[in-house]
């Protein structure tokens, strides 16, 4: 993981510049928001669906005792402020007692690489709470505008953990043809091509992130073409599954 100190905010502003003061995580942060935009708006055209999209950043810092922001949202004027996700935090902690962790154990003799595995997974685990509190207090703060919220999974730089967010309207959603189920037997099932949609575009997030952040610079993202593909071929991973077809999960959409 960087070093915190390798975090660099931008310099104070002058009367004649006219672009926003932000909190910088990673170089090229202002341009991959921009990017998801743009892979957003797009993904959505082409669906033909006017659900308004909206897409940002946002780095909730789950380290307390520093002297940087609670969180950063990319782009700066994006709905919600890094404000509201000031109390992120407090909410993980009240989402850990409603649904406490799991406890991990190893074989004696090996406390080292047990207690460090141990560790790892806590902290992966901690991170999905994270997520979910992200995921929370984006729908709370559009309350009555109902909007319906993705949340990709977490990289993390220093004391940040960087999530991928798109928004779009919950009645158009509701339009489109989609399951009612949202689980069979312990699975989680994708109830529609727009949750399939959304869900590979923010794995490709997820994947560009970490190879700018490692020092791959700017990473484009996937072509809509390749992620409504991609999308596809794991929503036919429910109808498959329904039917207890396993074998075909790997080539059903092929067929």
């Amino acid at each position: 993981m960087p070093d915190v100190e390798s975090i660099q905010i931008l310099a104070p502003l002058t009367r004649d510049q006219e672009a926003p003061q932000n909190f910088y995580i990673w170089e090229f942060q202002p341009h991959f928001a921009i990017a998801l935009k743009v892979a957003t708006d797009n993904l959505f055209k082409e669906l033909r669906l006017n659900a308004d999209p909206h897409s940002f950043l946002v780095a909730i810092n789950i380290k307390q005792d520093n002297e940087y922001p609670a969180a950063v949202v990319e782009p700066e004027d994006a709905r919600p402020s890094a404000a509201d996700f000031d109390n992120v935090l407090e909410l993980t902690k009240q989402l850990e007692k409603v649904k406490p962790g799991t406890s991990y154990s190893w074989h004696e003799g090996d406390e080292e690489f047990g207690q460090a595995w141990a560790n790892r997974e806590l902290h992966r685990d901690y991170c999905v709470i994270v997520r979910q509190a992200v995921e929370q207090t984006v729908r709370e703060y559009f309350g009555g505008e109902k909007r319906r919220v993705y949340v990709s999974f977490h990289r993390q730089r220093a004391p940040y953990l960087i999530f991928s967010v798109i928004t779009i309207l919950q009645n158009v959603f509701d339009r489109y043809p989609h399951l009612r189920r949202t689980q069979r037997d312990r699975f989680r099932v994708t109830i529609s091509l727009i949750d399939a949609a959304c869900a590979a575009l923010l794995e490709k997030c997820c994947d560009a992130i970490l190879s700018s952040i490692n020092g791959d610079g700017f990473v484009e993202l996937s072509t809509t073409s390749e992620i409504l593909r991609d999308a596809a071929q794991k929503f036919m991973y429910t109808p498959f599954g329904a039917c207890n077809k396993i074998e075909g999960l790997h080539g059903g959409f092929h067929t």
